[in-house]
């Protein structure tokens, strides 16, 4: 490897922690700006919208600019999603804390329906946020699609878990990367991952010029 090479992976190296870096920062000042409450939604699916463009291959452009953009057009319907999958998450823990203190009192059949139903829940929240920001469509549809695809490519659903568990654990074991990379790199990630699928579902459906397919799946015009 000469050092010409040398010098362009440290350059390309440089470049993606600066982008990760500074997504980050912009993921944390946009969520206090809504009060974490009203923010955290929207920031999370602007972070996910930016990586998005990343891995299409759109470096070209205002990351505040867009980030912005897309923190306020999908204000209400990132808070309207995102509150509903975390009453649901709250709810179900709840139903676990239930289950735990009644323990050997409860029919068998109940916790195995109840773990099912949390495995088909998570399943259905990885890839919900990654749909809307790369498809049109309501709620009602993109939680579907999110239950079908993420049962349908389950291999990729497992590597989500592990990654963001990953990076969650390194961050908690390092807390003084939260500020930097934690969130981002959340976001990049999981992006990559589900781009990974989506894209590939894209070239099916475009292949097939007057052939069954997913019609519903359109992609935003950005």
């Amino acid at each position: 490897m000469n050092g010409s090479k040398v010098v362009n992976i440290v350059e390309v190296f440089f470049t993606w922690i600066t982008r990760i870096v500074y997504l980050n920062v912009l993921w944390i000042l946009f969520t206090l700006m809504g009060l974490v409450v009203a923010g955290l939604f929207p920031a999370t699916m602007a972070t996910i919208s930016v990586a998005r463009k990343w891995m299409l291959g759109d470096r070209d452009f205002s990351v505040l600019k867009t980030f912005k953009g897309f923190y306020s057009g999908s204000f209400l319907v990132s808070n309207v999603a995102g509150w509903i999958v975390a009453s649901v998450g709250a709810l179900l823990y709840l139903n676990y804390t239930v289950l735990v203190s009644l323990g050997d009192e409860v029919f068998f059949l109940v916790p195995f329906s109840f773990y099912l139903i949390v495995f088909l829940f998570s399943v259905m929240a990885v890839w919900v946020f990654p749909l809307y920001s790369h498809y049109e469509g309501g709620l009602k549809q993109h939680l579907k699609n999110a239950l079908i695809i993420g049962i349908g490519k389950l291999h990729y659903t497992l590597s989500i878990w592990v990654l963001l568990f990953f990076i969650v654990y390194i961050s908690l074991e390092l807390p003084g990367i939260i500020p930097f990379f934690m969130f981002s790199m959340i976001g990049v990630c999981w992006t990559w991952i589900t781009m990974t699928v989506l894209k590939k579902l894209d070239e099916r459906e475009s292949s097939e010029v007057q052939g069954p397919g997913p019609a519903q799946f359109r992609e935003q015009s950005q």
